[in-house]
């Protein structure tokens, strides 16, 4: 089966895009508490959200952190990480930072969940393995990764695809949700 990769230009993002990060900050919880409610967090984790849009995903993370949690979110558009900073401004133990996470100054070793949604069929081909693999370096020894993507071929990744690249990286598929159009996937670090 054929994939198609649309690259996307998330600086200048469509009315309607905008308009669906606006519906995800209010009604986001119908997405995001069933994917992040996987990730059983006690509240004192570093959580990597890679790619993390305008932060409607972060701030459903961000309530489940303690003081002694933090989240850091990662984009590559500007737009969207100062869209992030806005709307996560009241939480004290986020950061924002803006870049290509094979390029920014994150420490290896650093976090123990890695949050993406939607993200990984957006990355070009050829730069997928690579960033997987910065990813996967992110982890702390046992870190878990937790993927969300769509699997259609018009637009999404095909599962075979992120398992490859993850096993690449040194990361094992631990449990997995497949449904009709999409993938949600646990992947740990082994120690």
């Amino acid at each position: 089966m054929n994939y198609k990769f649309t690259e996307v230009d998330f600086e200048n993002t469509s009315p309607l895009f905008k308009l669906e990060d606006a519906l995800k900050g209010f009604l986001g919880f119908l997405l995001y508490n069933p994917f992040i409610s996987l990730f059983n967090l006690e509240g004192d984790e570093d959580v990597l959200d890679f790619g993390c849009g305008g932060g409607a995903g972060a701030q459903y993370i961000a309530k489940k952190l303690n003081y002694n949690g933090s989240i850091t979110c990662t984009d590559l558009s500007e737009y969207w990480i100062n869209q992030a900073q806005k709307r996560l401004s009241r939480y004290k133990n986020v950061r924002c930072l803006q870049g290509d996470i094979r390029k920014l100054n994150i420490p290896d070793n650093a976090f123990d969940v890695i949050s993406i949604v939607h993200v990984i069929h957006d990355i070009h081909p050829e730069q997928r393995e690579s960033t997987v693999h910065s990813l996967a370096k992110k982890l702390r020894n046992s870190g878990r990764l937790f993927i969300y993507e769509p699997t259609r071929p018009s637009h999404g990744i095909a599962i075979e695809e992120i398992r490859t690249h993850m096993d690449k990286a040194g990361l094992k598929e631990s449990r997995c949700i497949i449904k009709k159009s999409r993938y949600i996937g646990e992947y740990k670090r082994e120690p």
